[in-house]
């Protein structure tokens, strides 16, 4: 790399931002942007750019579990709650089944806590 003019160094370090910045959101580009700008040595970008990635990795697998226990709670909720209404009511239609698992788990909160409220299945189709 010593052997580069400057105008090669500035096309190669914005072809290595660009690949390293895409699909980054704007605080991690704004990162990787900032390590460009500042004077330093070949070594202490690289450090910099691998120091963004791990925690771009690290908000992704996050995010991924977050949605996990999301998933996993609205799963539990929906099974709790079809149980509880096929013990009052008996064999719950496919549709009804359909449409409560695209509830949001606050919404099958409600059905459960309400359960004792309901005379019939229509006092929960304003939920679903």
């Amino acid at each position: 790399m010593q052997d580069l003019s400057g105008e090669d160094l500035n096309v190669m370090f914005n072809w290595i931002k660009n690949i390293v910045s895409r699909g980054l959101n704007s605080e991690l580009k704004q990162e990787i942007e900032d390590i460009f700008q500042k004077e330093g040595t070949v070594e202490n970008m690289v450090y910099g750019i691998e120091r963004v990635i791990k925690k771009e990795k690290l908000d992704a697998k996050l995010e991924g579990r977050m949605e996990g226990r999301k998933e996993e709670k609205k799963a539990t909720l929906y099974k709790t709650a079809v149980r509880l209404l096929t013990k009052k009511f008996g064999e719950l239609s496919e549709e009804i089944k359909s449409k409560m698992s695209g509830l949001e788990p606050e919404t099958l909160e409600i059905i459960i806590d309400s359960i004792f409220e309901y005379e019939n299945l229509d006092d929960i189709k304003k939920y679903i």
